[in-house]
């Protein structure tokens, strides 16, 4: 009568070393691709999603048709993006903040501040918080002409001019940008807006 039951293996040192040369040949590659999933899915869900641009268009024909006009600009140059449009009425009823942020096609920023504000305090707020004031200079837009320049140790630069009651500070990392940006500016009536 033969005995049932599972086979028996060699329990012998080389039957040992095999198996654990297969277990390593089997274990090692799964946590490797565990390991560099896990990676990958760390620095992508890091990464800032790519979003549409703001249509800040929207935000100030909504302030104008409340009879108020905020500064803008005509259309950003190619590859640049608008990543922020923010009118605030709700921190100082009494002088609401008007602020837009762009990314340029080779990722510097730009933006502009308006607010019923004095120059340094939009500029120490922009620009940087020691930031010193510079010569007027002349530079034509549809928003101002005499403009008074800032600059901080950081690198960041601005020019600051009135528009009507308020100050605009123009800002940005570097001065070609911060130029561009400041000739696609106007307060211009949008189309299908009401003023008063």
């Amino acid at each position: 009568m033969s005995e049932q039951g599972s086979p028996r293996y060699p329990r012998t040192f080389g039957g040992l070393i095999g198996s654990m040369i297969v277990l390593v040949l089997v274990v090692v590659p799964i946590v490797l691709l565990t390991h560099v999933w896990g990676d990958a899915r760390r620095t992508t869900e890091g990464i800032a999603p790519v979003t549409p641009p703001v249509d800040y268009r929207a935000v100030v024909q909504q302030v104008q048709q409340s009879g108020q006009t905020l500064v803008y600009p005509t259309k950003v140059p190619a590859g640049w993006n608008v990543t922020s449009a923010d009118w605030d009425i709700i921190t100082d009823p009494t002088s609401p903040q008007w602020r837009l942020g762009v990314v340029t096609a080779d990722k510097q920023f730009v933006g502009f501040y308006e607010q019923n504000a004095p120059g340094q305090t939009l500029a120490a707020q922009t620009v940087g918080q020691h930031a010193k004031q510079g010569a007027d200079v002349t530079i034509p837009t549809a928003v101002g002409r005499r403009w008074t320049s800032w600059t901080d140790s950081s690198g960041d630069l601005g020019y600051s001019t009135a528009v009507g009651k308020h100050t605009l500070v123009v800002y940005g990392t570097t001065q070609a940008d911060v130029r561009t940006f400041m000739a696609t500016l106007t307060n211009a009536p949008l189309p299908h807006s009401r003023q008063s």
